[in-house]
């Protein structure tokens, strides 16, 4: 029930953002949130997840800033041609266990400015990058570290 509750307070957050908060929406917005949250309890396999309420009102707003500063990041590039573009790969081990928490790591790369996740591995994750600098991988190990708060992993990650 605690995982019901949970979901559908992010549910809402993701429609408020999706909608920019008009109240009018919100006659469609419930009864889609409560589908959302009745499938998602039918579906999904019943395994324990846990949640830290802490990681993710530390998670949101880091969320925000990157997703908000990543879109402005790659706008730039494409509009100014002068700044450099140095495309390529980066591999990155991957801390977190195995879960879903990995995919939800992997889905939240895209946020950071210039990249994309590839594809998921075993161990590891091949993230697509429009500028191949040092700072990529601290970066990604920022992200993996918030998310596995999100998660109250953060004693999980292995070295």
């Amino acid at each position: 029930m605690r995982n019901a509750f949970i979901y559908s307070v992010v549910m809402v957050f993701v429609w408020w953002c999706l909608t920019s908060g008009d109240t009018s929406s919100w006659l469609v917005g419930i009864p889609v949130i409560v589908l959302t949250a009745m499938l998602q309890y039918r579906l999904m396999p019943r395994q324990q997840y846990r949640y830290s309420v802490r990681g993710i009102l530390r998670y949101l707003p880091y969320f925000v800033r990157h997703a908000l500063t990543g879109g402005l990041d790659v706008a730039y590039r494409a509009f100014a041609p002068r700044l450099p573009v140095d495309p390529g790969f980066v591999h990155y081990t991957l801390r977190l266990p195995q879960g879903p928490w990995r995919v939800f790591f992997v889905n939240s790369i895209s946020l950071l400015p210039g990249t994309l996740s590839c594809q998921l591995g075993e161990d590891r994750v091949e993230v697509h990058v429009l500028s191949q600098s040092s700072s990529t991988i601290d970066e990604l190990k920022t992200l993996e570290e918030m998310v596995a708060g999100v998660f109250g992993l953060e004693g999980e990650l292995t070295a």
